[in-house]
């Protein structure tokens, strides 16, 4: 009996290794998007390998095709993050990798944006190496309120300065502030200075660990989710993580992102 249990042990971690395997071919294949060269991006694909991209609508079949459309998105400079996903293998020689990434792009000219798409890559073993077989990639039904997950950001550069006022400008008027370190909600700019001129002494420093971004109403959105703030006692110098729950709710007011509470 004890032999079985062994045996089984062993197959469930090569299944691990084989998917930290397929988990990581994204990475080489990102890696081979920063090389800036078609060919390389090329040589992650099988021979017959099919792509659907997210940004033509030519189903792409030969490694010609392949190449030709990458030589277009990489003027981009796409870099790519999973935001999340989940990895099947179907038989010891094809495996699927499924979820969302992210791309960010940086044309030459213009500005920098993400976009988020649906992706599938179909591995296949050729010749002992994972190579894509097929990749699909479909833009998300509906795309994230421009402009909007850049707010946490600004919000956090602004906790930097150190001045009150400056958080304080990126509230609206009728802002509400019902922050993790105090019970009293903060409903006027002034109550807002207030709070941040004493949380601003503990030299706060916040990073998203999860968040959902979605569009609520015309001009009205919201980021929720899992935040970590690095505050320093001013006393001691002893720097702490605090992790809370957020939720952020934005308006727009000529055309600018706002934190309505």
């Amino acid at each position: 009996g004890g032999e079985g249990g062994y045996f089984d042990h062993d197959e469930a971690h090569s299944g691990l290794q084989e998917r930290e395997a397929i988990a990581a071919l994204f990475d080489r294949w990102n890696e081979a998007l920063a090389t800036k060269n078609p060919a390389a991006v090329a040589d992650m694909y099988g021979h017959d390998a099919v792509l659907l991209p997210t940004v033509s609508n030519e189903v792409r079949t030969t490694r010609a095709g392949i190449m030709d459309y990458f030589s277009t998105f990489l003027k981009l400079a796409p870099q790519g993050k999973v935001d999340q996903s989940t990895i099947r293998l179907l038989s010891p020689d094809v495996a699927l990798h499924s979820g969302v990434y992210s791309f960010t792009l940086n044309p030459a000219e213009g500005e920098t944006k993400l976009v988020q798409a649906r992706f599938t890559f179909l591995y296949r073993k050729y010749n002992g190496r994972w190579l894509i077989a097929e990749h699909h990639s479909s833009a998300m039904p509906e795309q994230k309120p421009a402009g909007v997950e850049e707010m946490f950001d600004k919000w956090n550069a602004a906790l930097q300065t150190g001045n009150p006022e400056i958080v304080a400008d990126l509230y609206a008027p009728d802002g509400v502030l019902l922050p993790t370190v105090s019970n009293q909600v903060r409903t006027c700019r002034q109550g807002i200075v207030d709070y941040f001129s004493n949380f601003l002494k503990l030299k706060p420093y916040g990073t998203i660990n999860k968040s959902v971004v979605r569009e609520v109403s015309p001009g009205v959105a919201i980021n929720s989710g899992v935040y970590t703030f690095k505050l320093t006692t001013p006393e001691s110098g002893e720097v702490r993580d605090v992790r809370a729950r957020y939720t952020f709710i934005y308006k727009q007011f000529d055309g600018k992102w706002f934190i309505a509470e």
